[in-house]
């Protein structure tokens, strides 16, 4: 898509609204699960109705759209910092970002029986405040 002048700026402008209004919505979301029997209610409402009606197409929907919510965000926010044009510098924190998730990740394995859920989501989600 070829946009000038002022019609690039407002895309612009309106995309990272759009992506700060749905980062602030995952925080909202996230801090409403931050407790862990909601979490885990509302995790099992979902399986146990899908599973109540034996469809494996309703468990297949619901991971979809967990899934693709995720990555919509995700490609909305890299959409958003690709149009201020430096793309070099998004590739070196891409890397580094996936280096540190990496890191990250192999801790959590080790040591995810002894993470307190609750607090792991509110630190969570008042991250995504301070970084929207």
């Amino acid at each position: 898509v070829d946009l000038s002048g002022a019609s690039r700026e407002m895309t612009e402008g309106f995309s990272a609204i759009f992506a700060a209004v749905v980062l602030l919505g995952v925080g909202m979301w996230m801090h409403q699960k931050s407790l862990a029997g909601r979490w885990q209610a509302y995790v099992k409402q979902k399986l146990s109705s899908a599973l109540n009606k034996r469809s494996a197409i309703m468990l297949f929907v619901l991971s979809f759209v967990t899934v693709y919510r995720e990555v919509f965000e995700t490609v909305l926010f890299y959409a958003a910092l690709w149009s201020e044009g430096n793309g070099i510098y998004l590739l070196a924190g891409l890397g580094s970002g996936i280096a540190i998730l990496a890191v990250i990740a192999v801790v959590l394995l080790r040591s995810s029986a002894r993470l307190p859920i609750g607090q792991f989501f509110a630190f969570s989600s008042a991250l995504v405040g301070v970084l929207a």
